[in-house]
């Protein structure tokens, strides 16, 4: 777990480090045997005289031991030890000689001058690692302040020692009790079964010195069952054996034994021996009677902290600094979704919800700043629903045994946080109501109001506390009234009834009150609360609610309620698998019943528009108005598609039937578009955007009263659109229009007298793009409005600086079908006229055929009004629109175009021959002038010359030019006729 401050966590001490030895020897064979015993276990330092020895010995950190060799050039052992033991430094580093020397005095005369031990060559590897741990130890435990050592030869109880000799030789027996008696107690046994009986006896010694070689039973055998003992298991036994090789030392080692003296030896030596074994016994025993007391301690304070902990309800977690559980307190396992079993030596990070990691990192970066963290909460979502859980650390302090650890106190406080939010969500009801709230204590006096309260009354929180109800008082009620509410109050804890009140201001006004007691468990009143609504507001409010979700023409809901209504119906149908069907529904020429009749007729119409829908649809069906002449429907709950197609047509029917309004009679056609959940949508966006998409395209149809249901087709074409649409819309904004012009010739003279304007937009990867790829879009978006005003300005602006050349030039400008329906067209082009300054007998208005004829009291109507503004008007793709000509009589039209698909074919083909010869025919006799489009070859223009066609227009004479070129090919052709 790493701190956020970066600080290395301390470590504790290692136990387990390995001690220093230097190795004091001049000869590396020497140095390198005892390095190569050694070396797994411990520092190795080494040296190989004397001065380079106490250099060493005093270099920090100091060694833990020395093995000094005695017969070195220079300086001996005998010397180095000397100066060892004079400097404060190294004086209790223990040194053990090695060497080859083996007679007594050498070993005493170590020994005396403060030696710890003696060891000779060649050696025994597992004798010197027992010699060398055996110093250690004591070395550890001398350096512990807390520990006090007894004088030579003495326990605890300041008694000598006892020691136990065993022996079978008498006089090996005689002597070492000589030597030792004046400083132990000293008992004997000359045989094996002695020794054990006097171990296991109620005054164990406390060593022992134990003959190998003995009959019966050797001494070997002696040491494992003693060591076999409870009593014997904690006595050091040391063995007396003549023989001094490797394997019977390892057998002494392996059954127990502490420590080999060879015979002879030097009583010094066993004394030096002694005095080790039985301060290292002495000190175990006082370590384990230390442990054996503190666990006790530790087990009663134990013992007490659980009973603590049992009595918190809370979740403790230890963690390392790693930020691994190392222990765990759950008092109901059943709290959290881990067994207690599965977080020791996990992650606490793997435990514990993604939502509590960043607070859990949070706490420890306080902790580390500060040393606690508390009140961090997070969410924890279980299988029985999300808790909250509020999280404490702190930190135990690191130790030269002990890393430090972190406590985790984890407090389950759902119950709080649930608390906490209901009273913030009921402050803020309070708070936010729309109704006035006025609470008062037991005596009735104001402790709180709202802020509704204030805005009725005009009196703010601080003048009403502390104050009586009375202070609102009208005067309009009697004191009857009061004893009366006050009664029910009493009685049944509760009032409601209108009730007259007054302002700060004065005003008085009607309120709707609602009076209630709170009580406590043993009934008496605590508080009364008093809930006021402003009648007339309240009324205000309605009103506004009527507003937002109905059309206030015919009551019927409008869009959001609609899409409120089907959205409760989808909700409904989905676990039950029914049909829902949203219904888009257009009146046909409504524009036309105003323009005609009136806005107040068409108000009439569109308000028994809606109650015919209402008529029709079953009863948990909802009706809208979407706009100005479009209705919408959401149809809930059906068993099945086919429902949809009896209603939809019930309503075609009803919707067709005339009305009849004051002595005007009124039939609409009907178009429908009709989305189906689940197969078309299921969102409310998608059912109702598709059912705009199909109602789109049910206005496309040539039927009076249709429908269409949605198909997936209509909304690629729809997607389309709406990608072309942005495409014309930029070409729009960024002026990428452009116009080119085509001449209009006479035949028979060859001179032009017009042009017809063609509109391309430039595009810079496609360069010129022909209108026959965006007209149609442009009208079905709508688009085609600013692009045919934009068409007429620039024509006329044009055919005005043609006149310098050219006087009397005409320019001719082609309308959509969708232009004629905008009520604003003859405005655009007076306009664009006045703009320009042209006159208005050099513009031409171009009508189709095929427009005309679906609409001919409406053109009719237009066409005359341009005629008297003095326009000239022609006819375009003459031939192709199935005019009847007792209309055509009745158009002010000046020209009839001839279409080019008849003028490209009739020298091939007798029809169409036949409808050219008609069409000039038709035009003489009407006065019209006739022009023939698209010719392109002689022959063509021939055979129009005979049959006395006016005009031609076509490749034959000239492709489409931009203005430049048309310009400089009309200057050509008026200099050639001046020649001429």
């Amino acid at each position: 777990m790493q701190t956020n401050s970066g600080e290395a966590v301390m470590h504790k001490e290692k136990t387990s480090a390995k001690a220093k030895i230097l190795i004091v020897d001049d000869v590396p064979e020497n140095l390198h045997a005892l390095m190569q015993i050694l070396n797994d276990q411990y520092v190795i330092i080494a040296a190989t005289d004397g001065e380079k020895a106490l250099d060493l010995a005093q270099r920090q950190p100091l060694p833990d031991l020395m093995l000094l060799d005695i017969k070195m050039p220079g300086m001996n052992g005998y010397e180095v030890l000397q100066r060892l033991k004079a400097n404060p430094l190294t004086a209790d580093m223990p040194v053990i000689f090695v060497s080859a020397l083996s007679e007594a005095e050498d070993e005493a005369k170590g020994l005396k001058m403060g030696a710890a031990d003696y060891i000779t060559k060649p050696i025994n590897p597992g004798l010197l690692k027992l010699r060398i741990q055996t110093q250690l130890e004591l070395q550890h435990f001398r350096r512990k302040p807390s520990h006090t050592f007894q004088p030579e030869g003495q326990n605890s109880s300041s008694k000598p020692a006892s020691i136990l000799v065993v022996d079978d030789m008498p006089e090996n027996v005689h002597g070492l009790v000589n030597a030792l008696s004046d400083q132990y107690r000293v008992l004997v046994a000359c045989e094996g079964e002695k020794a054990i009986e006097i171990v296991q006896s109620t005054s164990p010694p406390d060593l022992i010195l134990l003959d190998v070689l003995m009959p019966n039973m050797d001494g070997f055998e002696v040491c494992r069952r003693i060591k076999a003992t409870a009593a014997g298991n904690a006595i050091p036994v040391l063995f007396l054996s003549v023989v001094d090789n490797t394997i019977e030392k390892v057998r002494g080692f392996a059954v127990g034994g502490a420590d080999f003296i060879t015979k002879p030896f030097d009583i010094d030596e066993v004394r030096a021996r002694l005095r080790n074994h039985l301060e290292l016994s002495q000190l175990h025993r006082r370590l384990q009677q230390t442990v054996a007391q503190r666990t006790s301690e530790l087990q009663k304070i134990t013992s007490r902290l659980r009973a603590t902990l049992n009595a918190v309800p809370d979740l403790i977690i230890e963690v390392d600094t790693e930020g691994y559980c190392c222990d765990i307190h759950m008092r109901q396992e059943t709290t959290l979704p881990i067994a207690k079993r599965n977080w020791v030596g996990k992650l606490v990070y793997e435990l514990l919800p993604t939502e509590a990691h960043q607070t859990l990192l949070a706490a420890f970066a306080e902790v580390n700043a500060s040393g606690c963290s508390t009140g961090k909460q997070f969410e924890w979502p279980l299988s029985k629903g999300s808790q909250w859980f509020e999280l404490s650390v702190s930190k135990t302090p690191a130790d030269a045994l002990v890393e430090p650890r972190f406590l985790l106190l984890i407090r389950n406080v759902t119950d709080l946080v649930n608390t906490q939010r209901r009273l913030l969500l009921s402050n803020m009801v309070f708070e936010n109501a729309v109704e006035g709230i006025m609470v008062t204590d037991e005596s009735n006096r104001i402790i709180n109001v709202n802020r509704a309260f204030t805005e009725t009354f005009g009196y703010s929180q601080d003048e009403v506390e502390g104050q009586q109800p009375n202070l609102l008082k009208s005067g309009k009620h009697g004191h009857d009234f009061y004893q009366a509410m006050w009664r029910s109050l009493q009685q049944e804890n509760t009032w409601q009834g209108e009730i007259w009140n007054r302002r700060k201001n004065g005003e008085i006004f009607p309120e709707w009150a609602s009076l209630n007691v709170v009580r406590d468990a043993h009934g008496n009143v605590i508080n009364y609360f008093a809930v006021f609504s402003d009648m007339l507001q309240k009324q205000a409010v309605e009103e506004l609610s009527q507003l937002k979700f109905y059309d206030p023409l015919t009551g019927l809901a409008n869009l959001p309620l609609l899409s409120n209504r089907i959205d409760l119906a989808l909700i409904s149908a989905q676990p039950h698998q029914r049909v829902v069907a949203v219904i888009y529904l257009n009146l046909k020429h409504f524009r036309a019943i105003n323009d005609s009749f009136g806005f107040a007729v068409g108000d009439d119409v569109l308000i028994a528009t809606g109650q015919r829908l209402l008529e029709v649809l079953p009863k948990q069906a909802t009706a809208a108005r979407l706009g100005a002449d479009t209705f919408g429907a959401v149809l809930p709950d059906l068993n099945a598609v086919e429902k949809i197609n009896l209603i939809v047509e019930e309503i075609q029917h009803k919707l067709y039937q005339p009305i009849i309004l004051a002595d005007q009679s009124v039939q609409l056609s009907i178009r429908m578009g009709i989305s189906v959940y689940p197969g078309d949508g299921t969102s409310v966006t998608d059912l109702m955007e598709h059912a705009d998409i199909a109602l789109s395209d049910a206005k496309k149809a040539l039927e009076t009263n249709c429908y269409r249901f949605y198909r997936s087709e209509m909304n690629m074409h729809a997607r389309a659109m709406v990608k072309m649409s942005a495409a014309l819309r930029n070409a729009i904004d960024e002026n990428r229009l452009v116009l080119h012009y085509q001449p209009q010739v006479n035949i028979d003279s060859g001179q032009i007298i017009g042009a017809e304007a063609l509109i391309r937009i430039k595009d810079s990867k496609q360069g010129l793009i022909s209108p026959a790829d965006f007209i149609p879009i442009a009208e079905e978006t709508g688009l085609i409005i600013p692009m045919g005003e934009w068409v007429l300005k620039e024509a006329c602006r044009q055919a005005k600086q043609w006149q310098t050349i050219q006087n009397g030039f005409v320019v001719a400008v082609n309308l959509s079908p969708v232009q004629l329906h905008q009520p604003d067209l003859p405005h655009a082009v007076t306009r664009a006229l006045q703009q320009s300054q042209l006159a208005p007998e050099c513009l031409e208005l171009e009508f189709t055929e095929s427009a005309i004829m679906n609409n001919v009291e409406d053109i009719l109507r237009i066409m005359r009004g341009f005629k008297a503004t003095g326009l000239q008007l022609s006819i375009d793709d003459f031939g192709t629109g199935y005019s009847s000509l007792s209309y055509l009589k009745h158009f002010p039209v000046d020209k009839l175009k001839i279409d080019q698909s008849f003028v490209q074919n009739m020298l091939e083909g007798d029809n169409d021959a036949a409808i050219v010869r008609a069409i000039v025919s038709l035009g003489q006799a009407l006065s019209m002038t006739t022009i023939a489009e698209g010719v392109e070859t002689e022959e063509q223009l021939i055979y129009l010359r005979g049959l006395a066609c006016t005009e031609m227009q076509g490749y034959l004479f000239s492709r489409p030019l931009p203005a430049d070129e048309f310009t400089k090919l009309l200057s050509k052709t008026q200099s050639v006729s001046k020649q001429a």
